[in-house]
This record gives C-alpha cells, structure tokens and sequence, in this order.
C-alpha cells in the first residue's frame, strides 16, 4: 500500500524489501521490517506535489500543528500499525 495525498492506496507494482541494520543471529542476515514501493516517475512526481500541497509553505496542517499535537499523530500512527502485527 502506498500513501499519497492522505489517502492508503493498494499498489500492485513493484517493490523492494526494506531491512533492519540488525541482524538475525539465526539467519545471519538482516531483520526484514517491510515494503517499499518502487514508484515510477509519475508515481513519485505525485507523490511529492501531494507533499508540497501538504506542506503548503509552512503554512499546511501538518507544520501548523504543534509539537504536541505531532506527536499524538505518530503515537496513533504507531499504535495503528502495532495492532496489525
């Protein structure tokens, strides 16, 4: 899946294995912590004009908010994807 735009998108395209610097003493090699999709360049040109729109100068949402309310976001993303372990 991919976010853009904060919208989740399923993605069938191509993607790459992205790793841990921590090894797994079993396997000796690294610890596999997701996907990450393999955007084209319409994909990627997208994906960064809906990160500027967000951004908006400094003025979007996101940077408005304070440090506070960031956090509490984060919290929520990370609690959101604890429970799909």
């Amino acid at each position: 899946k991919t976010c853009v735009g904060g919208a989740v998108e399923a993605w069938s395209g191509p993607s790459e294995e992205v790793t841990s610097p921590v090894f797994d003493a079993r396997t000796g090699k690294r610890l596999v912590i997701g996907q990450l999709a393999t955007m084209g360049e319409v994909d990627a040109v997208r994906a960064v004009e809906a990160s500027a729109a967000a951004w908006d100068r400094g003025q979007g949402a996101w940077p408005q908010m304070s440090l506070a309310e960031r956090i509490e976001r984060v919290e929520g993303a990370v609690a959101a994807l604890k429970e799909r372990r």
